[in-house]
């Protein structure tokens, strides 16, 4: 049954959260992360897409977006600090290497979806500590670019889905994110959907596809 943390639990990993635990203990463990104007409750549609008697943690940004709802950091005229977005990086990356103790999990791996702004923040999370994740999705996303260098050998894969007619995230923009992250050493395969800003029927179906790989 879906849960919410604790105030203990919520203390002890520094981000609202709602979670989704399985009998196994050591079953890989999934992130999931909104996107702007999001919260905890809006990622949940993907779990379909994934392989069974997984382990699910959806973290909330702790920001109060002006638009409503929750987002890792604040827009501004179209505009973002990458000093914010590197803040942000930093507390995920603490709630995800603290959360399967917390909980007392032991998963085989860890992977995270995350959906446009929650994408941009994965992709820079996965170059800053890149041993947090085995591997990410990112969902109608971005990239941001982390100047310096990395700090161990990348994860082994990066699945990007985006639309062509995306009025968010212009498909320019996705492809060269998924040029950087190439440059940068991580494997990257970018799907294209003739969609808008979300994921659509084929991409939904290669998202299945690569987590049953992905969590083997």
């Amino acid at each position: 049954m879906l849960q919410e943390e604790t105030t203990a639990a919520r203390e002890a990993l520094g981000l609202r959260h709602k979670y989704l635990l399985g009998a196994d203990p050591t079953a890989p463990l999934v992130f999931l992360v909104h996107g702007r104007a999001g919260n905890f409750d809006v990622m949940w549609t993907f779990r379909r897409m994934l392989p069974e008697h997984l382990n699910f943690i959806a973290p909330q940004a702790p920001l109060q977006d002006p638009i409503g709802g929750h987002s890792w950091w604040q827009v501004t005229d179209g505009r973002h600090s990458l000093t914010e977005a590197a803040q942000a990086s930093s507390q995920l990356t603490d709630f995800i290497k603290r959360s399967p103790e917390h909980y007392g999990l032991a998963p085989r791996s860890c992977i995270a979806l995350g959906f446009s702004q929650g994408a941009g923040l994965l992709s820079l999370t996965i170059q800053r500590a890149p041993q947090s994740l085995k591997a990410v999705a990112l969902l109608a996303g971005f990239v941001l670019e982390e100047p310096q260098s990395l700090p161990t050998p990348p994860l082994a894969s990066v699945l990007m889905l985006s639309g062509t007619n995306d009025e968010v995230i212009p498909i320019e923009k996705a492809r060269q994110g998924a040029a950087y992250l190439k440059s940068k050493g991580f494997s990257v395969e970018l799907h294209e959907d003739p969609v808008g800003h979300k994921v659509g029927a084929p991409g939904m179906r290669r998202l299945a596809e690569w987590a049953k790989l992905q969590l083997a």
